[in-house]
């Protein structure tokens, strides 16, 4: 199976391009994509693994203090609250996922909050005004009964408990993100330019000198600089290799303690009484 990232990817510059021909999704040097274009290559990889759509879909009957749906989620402890407002307990199964500022500008050009990132409360039969959703006693924001009763998408609110647990997790993500950097330096310098050897000496200044005879023979291509740097790089970190593991396998461990969802205190309550 294939992922085509090349025809949406061609899809999405070709409408950016109609307003500015100088635009461009996959980033100044053509080739890499940038935080935008990352996402809408993660948007169609996703969907070619036809990931749901749902972080989780809670429908509450205020009138009847009941749940009328649960995707994704288990809500519990339903209760009236006068007047005209409703409270109860709900886990979600699964986070919202956190699009950064420098990712935003791909909502515009692929439906990823409405195909995969769906976090919605529905909340039926409220009198007529405006509301203040609270989580764990956290104003969220103030919608009116109309825009609850269609439902609104929480995803698009990083003041959530929920959102701020995501945040959490991207940000050992990202961490884990910086020492796979170095392993990946590593990676290519030893099958770019140390590959044909038998043995790789471990003093730095012999090693130097074979990678910069190497470099020196690309010196007027247009990745030299690049590779010249990864190649400084290298002398320095090869020898923390094992450790960057280490890190990264302890990393990954620390996301799997840290993504957990929890139960969360709902309240919904006319706006002129909070």
């Amino acid at each position: 199976p294939v992922v085509d990232f090349h025809a949406i990817m061609s899809r999405v510059n070709r409408e950016i391009q109609k307003n500015n021909p100088a635009a461009t999704v996959v980033g100044p040097d053509r080739i890499h994509p940038g935080a935008p274009g990352h996402l809408v290559m993660a948007y169609a990889f996703l969907c070619a693994q036809q990931m749901p759509e749902y972080v989780s879909s809670i429908g509450i009957d205020a009138a009847a203090a009941k749940t009328t749906e649960t995707v994704n989620c288990e809500v519990e402890q339903i209760r009236s609250v006068a007047p005209n407002g409703i409270s109860f307990a709900c886990r979600e199964f699964a986070l919202p996922f956190p699009v950064s500022e420098a990712q935003k500008p791909a909502l515009n050009w692929v439906p990823f909050q409405q195909k995969l990132n769906r976090e919605i409360l529905t909340v039926k039969n409220l009198a007529a005004g405006s509301y203040n959703l609270k989580i764990d006693n956290l104003l969220v924001a103030a919608f009116s009964a109309a825009d609850l009763d269609r439902g609104v998408n929480l995803a698009d609110y990083p003041n959530t408990p929920q959102y701020r647990q995501a945040l959490d997790v991207k940000e050992i993500n990202d961490r884990r993100l910086e020492i796979s950097k170095k392993l990946r330096t590593i990676a290519l310098v030893r099958y770019r330019f140390l590959s044909n050897l038998e043995t790789v000496p471990e003093d730095d200044e012999a090693l130097s000198r074979i990678l910069y005879a190497a470099i020196e023979k690309i010196k007027t291509t247009s990745g030299y600089s690049y590779l010249k740097k990864q190649c400084d790089d290298f002398i320095e970190l090869r020898r923390s290799e094992n450790d960057f593991r280490q890190q990264t396998e302890a990393l990954f461990a620390r996301i799997d303690q840290v993504n957990k969802p929890k139960f969360h205190q709902w309240e919904i309550t006319p706006a002129d009484r909070n």
